[in-house]
């Protein structure tokens, strides 16, 4: 059972083309039996999993960053079961990353992902 609910999973983590269209298609097939069950947490926190993963991979992909070097942090608006929203993505970048140009990685994203994007250093 817990593999059929998780199944939506391996679509949200794809090539950076497809990763905008992802991460909605699955916010979008969260249902209001799910959350009658109890499950809705999960399964959120498991999306916001694997849409982190697949942020990581497209930045890993495009700028060749080693994945230790990247943080990535998602805010959530869950106020709506039935539209939950990604309000922010925060990157932080370390090691050799961090001696990249924050505003191109930015620029990267928010033409990929949208939305509220921020990208530092440490």
């Amino acid at each position: 059972m817990v593999i059929c609910m998780l199944s939506p999973l391996t679509e949200v983590i794809g090539s950076a083309s497809n990763l905008k269209y992802n991460i909605a298609s699955f916010f979008d097939r969260i249902t209001d039996d799910e959350a009658l069950n109890g499950t809705n947490e999960i399964i959120v926190n498991t999306g916001i999993d694997a849409v982190k993963k697949g942020i990581k991979n497209t930045l890993i992909e495009k700028y060749g960053f080693d994945e230790k070097e990247i943080i990535v942090d998602i805010e959530t608006d869950t106020t709506n079961i039935e539209a939950i929203k990604i309000t922010k993505i925060k990157i932080i970048l370390t090691g050799k990353a961090s001696w990249s140009d924050v505003d191109s990685v930015k620029d990267y994203l928010k033409n990929i992902v949208g939305g509220d994007i921020s990208v530092t250093r440490r």
